[in-house]
């Protein structure tokens, strides 16, 4: 489970990225509901991957529904914007990675799999620090 959710997290950061090239224009002229809706997909990734560093479990909840609820209001903003009723994207795109940055920073619903029984333990030995066992 661990490496899919790292495979989730950079995943989420790379479609960021792509959707942020895409609304600087480096993809042509890509229309922004299509813009809008990468975000959105990007925002909604990001909360299922993995966690970088511990926080409280509040705050952790927290920047997850955070990340959920900014998600959620770019997918609805993406579903009636049109080219000529945009005129700000980059407030769009900065939405769009606070949710990504949120959903990282959140805790995933995933959770992550327990080791297998034994599997970080040393090997069991007939042979103790004060000598052999009779």
């Amino acid at each position: 489970m661990r490496y899919l959710k790292i495979a989730l997290s950079l995943l989420a950061l790379l479609v960021g990225a792509v959707a942020g090239a895409m609304t600087g224009g480096f993809f042509g002229n890509v229309p922004p509901t299509v813009v809008g809706e990468v975000l959105a997909f990007a925002g909604f990734l990001s909360v299922l991957g993995i966690q970088p560093w511990p926080l409280s479990a509040f705050l952790s909840k927290l920047l997850s529904a955070i990340a959920g609820l900014l998600a959620g209001v770019q997918a609805i903003h993406a579903t009636a914007v049109t080219a000529g009723a945009n005129p700000h994207p980059w407030v769009w795109l900065t939405i769009g990675a606070l949710a990504i940055i949120c959903g990282q920073l959140g805790r995933s619903p995933i959770p992550h799999a327990a080791p297998a029984e034994g599997a970080l333990a040393p090997p069991k030995s007939d042979i103790t620090p004060s000598g052999p066992k009779t």
